[in-house]
């Protein structure tokens, strides 16, 4: 039998980017909420939601460079809820200020990156 394929979405331009801040441990920090929608499959290698698989929305979120919870899974959850985002999503993390997020376009493809070129070295290079 073959696969029944969704029918196409119109091209409306990037999803509407959604900044929010937060107070954790006496700093502020930022994220960013993209809400797709139900329906659309995404495939990531977040801690969150990671896979293939339908999802509504990504969180990507700043956290404090010295970053110690042993449950970024559920930390993310309740970022994203605390947005508004419900059902199934996305969650990233990033030590970057993803308020410097940079967004590109190209042959129908969108782009929208928190890249933290501020930060150089290896990530997995000893402090």
């Amino acid at each position: 039998m073959p696969a029944a394929l969704p029918s196409p979405r119109p091209a409306t331009g990037l999803l509407r980017v959604r900044q929010h801040t937060r107070a954790e441990d006496d700093e502020r920090l930022h994220s960013l909420l993209w809400r797709a929608g139900a329906g659309w499959r995404m495939i990531s290698s977040a801690v969150l939601g990671g896979g293939i698989g339908e999802r509504s929305w990504v969180l990507n979120a700043q956290v404090s460079h010295s970053y110690r919870r042993t449950d970024p899974d559920r930390h993310l959850a309740e970022l994203a809820r605390a947005a508004g985002a419900d059902g199934p999503g996305v969650g990233l993390m990033t030590a970057a200020d993803v308020r410097a997020y940079g967004h590109a376009r190209d042959g129908g493809a969108e782009a929208v990156a928190t890249p933290g070129l501020g930060g150089r070295g290896w990530a997995a290079s000893p402090a």
